[in-house]
């Protein structure tokens, strides 16, 4: 039920927040169920990290982990974060299922590839991209420089754990940011990529 009205009455937004996150939460502690439905930040991924740990942190047998993630991306670094977090889990014994919904779009597509097992809908749309920087003001030719270094040094990593992960080869990936500027493809594409191991 939609609980927006025409007017977009604060109350009722915040009500239908509430919700949500009441929802969230509930799903974490009875579900193992770790919602990542916004774009990918610092706070997205400390909270994200946390709620992690605390799964890895439990005694007994070590239950899989569902991640359920829509989100057209965001920063880079924060997407590294909640990779390594995803990577030392599974390190540790821990499955991480991977569900994919609406959208999966530049670093929630690197971030998506670190599952144990990775799922979407049928008409989950992907993209993939270049990583991108944004830089003010006055550069001599050295900060140029150092920026290019630094903007080498992100997209190697960020390349690898793609070129890991899935079925994309070295030339295509470098084909595809050479040429197009957002590469955009529906989830069938990305089960032929190895993105995802299966279609919902």
């Amino acid at each position: 039920m939609d609980c927006i009205t025409e007017n977009n009455d604060p109350f009722q937004i915040d009500a239908r927040e509430s919700i949500i996150c009441e929802m969230k939460l509930n799903a974490y502690k009875d579900e193992r169920t770790i919602y990542v439905w916004e774009d990918i930040n610092d706070n997205t991924a400390f909270i994200f990290n946390r709620m992690l740990e605390n799964l890895c942190n439990t005694r007994g047998k070590k239950l899989p982990i569902t991640i359920k993630l829509s989100s057209n991306g965001g920063e880079v670094l924060s997407a590294l974060s909640m990779i390594s977090a995803i990577e030392k889990a599974k390190e540790q014994g821990y499955e991480i299922n991977i569900y994919v919904y609406a959208s999966c779009m530049s670093a929630a597509v690197i971030f998506a590839s670190a599952g144990s097992k990775r799922y979407a809908q049928r008409y989950t749309r992907f993209m993939i991209h270049d990583i991108g920087s944004y830089n003010f003001g006055f550069q001599s030719k050295e900060d140029i420089k150092n920026n290019y270094e630094e903007h080498k040094a992100l997209w190697d990593l960020v390349s690898g754990i793609l070129l890991k992960n899935t079925k994309i080869t070295k030339e295509y990936l470098e084909d595809i940011v050479s040429h197009q500027k957002s590469f955009f493809f529906w989830a069938d594409q990305a089960l032929e990529l190895g993105i995802v191991d299966e279609l919902l």
